[in-house]
């Protein structure tokens, strides 16, 4: 799990996780102003206010990190084995920061 620190750092973006399988298929959660930490082993992002309800993928977990970058913004999927999508938006600031995190942990997004 993230440390303190780890969330000392968190990256502020729009949080939502996509249901793969099962009735809701089409369905999943979302949160706007969401964050999302990287630790040395997993992703961590939660809503603020919804510390409870946050989603954990570990690093060992990940089949791809898709990236999406545009103008001004850019969103990143997280596609996990067998569970749903975790897939964040945020600012261009915000989307590069996280990026070169993910980059210093040696996973490479790949660009649609």
């Amino acid at each position: 799990m993230a440390t303190r620190a780890d969330h000392g750092k968190a990256f502020v973006c729009g949080v939502m996780i996509k249901r793969r399988r099962g009735p809701l298929a089409l369905g999943g959660w979302s949160w706007p102003f969401g964050r999302l930490a990287i630790g040395e082993s997993c992703v961590v992002a939660w809503g603020i206010g919804l510390r409870r309800f946050a989603v954990r993928v570990p690093f060992s977990e990940l089949q791809t990190v898709r990236a999406r970058p545009r103008r001004r913004t850019g969103t990143l999927r997280f596609e996990r084995q067998g569970a749903g999508d975790l897939v964040v938006t945020a600012f261009r600031d915000q989307y590069e920061g996280i990026v070169d995190s993910l980059e210093t942990r040696r996973i490479t997004p790949t660009t649609d």
